[in-house]
Order: structure tokens, then sequence, then C-alpha cells
């Protein structure tokens, strides 16, 4: 059955399609309370966070999914986004290049 991380995890995607970032933020970390996040809990922890504007942190979540999987392309691909925001354009275009 289902797991509280992945109800959590899936209650936390909810709330961000209805754009309520603080919501899925929280029931994020609920999540990480119960278990080593997954790289789909990252990636999506890290979207939240880009859509905060907390771009450093956003860069966190992504860099510890990649650390489980450097080949993911959703983490190179949200790195490179987190990165173009934060005016690092060569850093975005090599993490752009990652997920192609």
């Amino acid at each position: 059955g289902l797991s509280n991380v992945d109800i959590y995890h899936s209650k936390g995607d909810a709330l961000k399609e209805l754009n309520r970032f603080d919501e899925a933020l929280a029931c994020y970390n609920l999540a990480f309370e119960f278990d080593v996040p997954d790289t789909g809990l990252l990636i999506s922890k890290g979207i939240v966070m880009w859509n905060l504007k907390r771009f450093d942190e956003a860069i966190e979540c992504y860099d510890l999914s990649l650390e489980k999987d450097p080949d993911s392309l959703l983490a190179n691909l949200h790195k490179g986004d987190a990165l173009y925001d934060l005016q690092q354009h060569q850093k975005a275009i090599d993490y752009y290049d990652k997920a192609i």
C-alpha cells in the first residue's frame, strides 16, 4: 500500500498544481520526516522552492537529487531554470545540455 511519504508527496503535488506553494512545501517537509527523500520528492520540493523564488534552496534540492541520479532529465532541466533565474546563464546552459 501507499506509505505516508507517498501520500504527503501526492498531496504536495496537488497543492503545487493549485499554486498553493507554502502548503505544498509543508507536505513535502512532512514526507521528509518519514523517510530519506527519493529523487521525485526532491525535484517536487525544488519546483516549489523555485515557484517561491527561493532559487538557491531549489538548487539544493536538485543537487541532492542529482547525487542519487546524475542523469536525471528533470533535475538537470530544473536546475538549469534556477541558475538562469539567478543570472548564471553559462551554468544554466551546462545543465540544459545535460538534460538533452
